[in-house]
């Protein structure tokens, strides 16, 4: 990885007032470029102290920006990414083992007891009872007509 600080001449500079704008060239390992405009002007009026201050922050920015990439490359977070995991932690998890169910069946005391029960919808009640017994679920029994059966 490699960042260069860089100049540019703007286009509506003129040839007695040029003007330039200072960015970060950034080239990734993967052949990846990356321009980084800093907002940073370079004006012919400046004086020789005001340019030299300059250049001064963008090199602390690019400073600044090559450890912040260096970090990313090694899988640190970086203080202008706090609170961004990097890594996904959930595939170094194993899968809880869930016990297995006790019951999958009723039992003919509790069909008994749901067929002396009361209920207010007895054509649920039926269908109910009738998935009991054949073992259809319920989204097939809304589906069911009488031309289904044999």
């Amino acid at each position: 990885m490699k960042v260069h600080l860089r100049k540019r001449k703007l286009r509506k500079s003129t040839k007695s007032n040029i003007r330039y704008t200072l960015y970060l060239d950034i080239y990734h390992h993967k052949g990846k470029r990356k321009r980084e405009f800093l907002g940073i002007y370079l004006e012919p009026q400046d004086s020789q102290t005001i340019r030299k201050e300059k250049l001064e922050l963008a090199n602390r920015i690019k400073a600044k920006r090559m450890l912040e990439l260096t970090h990313e490359e090694f899988g640190f977070p970086s203080v202008v990414r706090n609170d961004i995991i990097m890594n996904s932690y959930g595939k170094l998890l194993r899968p809880l083992k869930v016990p297995g169910k006790s019951k999958d069946h009723l039992t003919i005391e509790e069909i008994q007891k749901i067929v002396n029960t009361p209920f207010y919808n007895d054509v649920v009640k039926k269908a109910f009872l009738f998935s009991c017994f054949t073992g259809l679920r319920l989204s097939y029994l809304r589906k069911f007509k009488w031309y289904n059966i044999k």
